[in-house]
C-alpha cells in the first residue's frame, strides 16, 4: 500500500513539474526514474521474495513515508516561483565572464583537455597500483583500487565530461552528430568503471539536443528514458555485477539499506549535523593527512550501518538521498534536505534554460540532476566551481593565441590587398 502511494505521489509531481516547464525532460522527471525503481519497484520485489529479512514492517513503512516527504519537498521547490540559487549561480557566471567559453573553444583547446585527461588517467593507473586493470577490468579497479586515489579518479571523470561538452558546442549541430559524439565518449567512460557516469553522457546529450538543436517531444523523452534505463541494466550485466534481470534490479538495494538504517536508528541516535559537517573532509587530501576518514558525508551514514566497509571494500552500499538529513535531524532534516536539493537543482536548471551555454550546462550537470550524475563526482560546489574556472582559464589561454594569429593573418591579407 505504501509503495503504491509513493508511486502516486511521484507521478503527480512529475506531471505538475512537467506541465510547468512544458516537457518531461526536467530534473524531477529524470530523478523519478531512479526513484520509482529504487523506492517502489525494487522494494516490491524484495517484499515478494521475502528479502527484507529481519527489517521490521514499521521501519519499512516509515522509510516509505520518508521517501514521500523527500520527493514532495523536491517537487514543491520546483513548483514555487523562484529559486534563490538561480541568481546566485547567474552572479557567479557573470563574475567569470572575462574568461567565458564561447562556442566550446577551438580544436586546440579541446585537444588540451584530451591531453589533460590522458595524463590524469595515467596517474590514476600508477597511483592506484592497478595499472592495466583499469583497461582490462575497470569495474574491479573501480571497486578495489579507487579508495586512495578518489580525487584523481574524479578529475578524470570531470575532464572527460567537460571535453564532451566542449565537443558538443563546437561540432554537434544535428541530432546525428550529437549521437556520433556521445557514443565514443560514453565508451571511454567505461574505462573508469562507473555505470552512472557512462549513462550521464546520453542524459546530457538529450538536454543538449532539446535546448540547442530542436525540442524533443514527450513521447520521445519517454522512449529515450526507457532506453537509458535498459542501457544501465545492460551495463551492469556487462560489468559482471549481476547475472540476470532480477539480480540486476535487486542490486539497487538503496531502499532496503535505508530501511535497515531506520530499523536500527535507536542504536545510532541523532547526529545533530555532524554527518553534514563531515563533508568538509573532502577538502583534506589523504596524502596530507593520512588519518582522514574513509567515510564522510553520506558515506558516514553507511559507516554507522556497515562499519569498516568503505575501507575494506573501497565502495559503500547505496542509501536513499534523505538518509543524511534523517540521521542528523530526523523528519525535519529530510524535509530541509529535500527543499535544499530541489532549490539548487532548480536554480541550475533554469539558468541553463536561460543561457544554454557550456558553463551553465556544466553547472547543471554537476548539481541539477538530483541523482548521482555529476560532472565532477562527489566534489563540493566550491571545489567544482574553482575547478571549472581553472579549466575555462586553461581553454581560453590555449585558444587565444590561435585566435590572435588568425586575426593577424586577416589584417595582413587586408594590407596586401590594399
Amino acid at each position: 500500500m505504501w509503495f503504491l502511494f509513493t508511486a502516486t505521489v511521484v507521478i503527480t509531481f512529475v506531471l505538475l513539474v512537467s506541465r510547468k516547464y512544458g516537457t518531461f525532460l526536467n530534473p524531477v522527471a529524470f530523478y523519478s526514474g531512479f526513484f520509482l525503481m529504487a523506492g517502489v519497484a525494487v522494494p516490491l520485489i524484495y517484499a515478494q521474495l521475502n528479502l527484507f529479512g529481519s527489517i521490521s514492517s514499521s521501519a519499512i513503512n516509515l522509510s516509505c513515508a520518508l521517501n514521500i516527504l523527500y520527493f514532495t519537498s523536491i517537487g514543491i521547490a520546483f513548483l514555487v516561483s523562484n529559486s534563490p540559487f538561480t541568481s546566485i549561480f547567474a552572479w557567479i557566471l557573470r563574475f567569470v565572464r572575462p574568461i567565458q567559453l564561447r562556442g566550446g573553444g577551438t580544436r586546440t583547446s579541446e585537444m588540451a583537455l584530451v591531453a589533460q585527461f590522458l595524463v590524469l588517467y595515467g596517474a590514476l593507473m600508477v597511483a592506484s597500483r592497478a595499472g592495466l586493470l583499469w583497461i582490462t577490468n575497470s569495474r574491479e579497479a573501480y571497486q578495489f583500487h579507487r579508495s586512495s586515489v578518489g580525487v584523481i579518479w574524479a578529475m578524470c571523470q570531470a575532464t572527460l565530461a567537460l571535453t564532451f561538452l566542449c565537443h558538443l558546442y563546437r561540432r554537434a549541430l544535428t541530432v546525428r552528430s550529437v549521437l556520433k559524439s556521445t557514443i565514443p565518449f560514453a565508451a571511454a567512460a567505461l574505462f573508469l568503471g562507473s555505470k552512472a557516469f557512462v549513462l550521464s553522457y546520453f542524459v546530457l546529450a538529450l538536454f543538449y539536443i532539446h535546448t540547442r538543436i530542436k525540442p524533443i517531444s514527450n513521447k520521445s523523452v519517454l522512449v529515450c528514458g526507457s532506453c537509458v534505463l535498459v542501457l544501465g541494466l545492460a551495463i551492469q550485466i556487462f560489468q559482471g555485477t549481476a547475472a540476470g534481470l532480477i539480480n540486476t534490479l535487486i542490486y539497487f538495494d538503496y531502499f532496503s539499506n535505508s530501511a535497515a538504517f531506520v530499523d536500527r536508528f535507536h542504536e545510532f541516535g541523532f547526529r545533530y549535523g555532524t554527518l553534514t559537517i563531515s563533508t568538509l573532509w573532502y577538502y583534506v587530501p589523504r596524502a596530507v593527512y593520512a588519518a582522514k576518514p574513509f567515510s564522510y558525508g553520506s558515506m558516514a551514514a553507511t559507516e554507522l550501518l556497515y562499519p569498516g566497509v568503505a575501507e575494506s571494500e573501497g565502495a559503500t552500499p547505496g542509501l536513499m538521498q534523505w538518509i543524511v538529513g534523517y540521521a542528523d535531524w530526523g523528519i525535519p532534516g529530510v524535509i530541509v534536505y529535500g527543499l535544499f536539493a530541489g532549490f539548487i537543482a532548480k536554480g541550475a536548471y533554469e539558468l541553463f534554460l536561460r543561457n544554454k551555454d557550456v558553463q551553465s550546462l556544466a553547472l547543471f550537470a554537476q548539481v541539477g540532476l538530483l541523482y548521482y550524475i555529476e560532472l565532477f563526482p562527489n566534489a563540493p560546489l566550491l571545489i567544482f566551481l574553482s575547478w571549472l574556472i581553472s579549466q575555462i582559464v586553461l581553454i581560453q589561454s590555449v585558444a587565444l593565441p590561435r585566435v590572435a594569429n588568425r586575426s593577424f593573418s586577416k589584417a595582413s591579407a587586408h594590407t596586401l590587398v590594399s
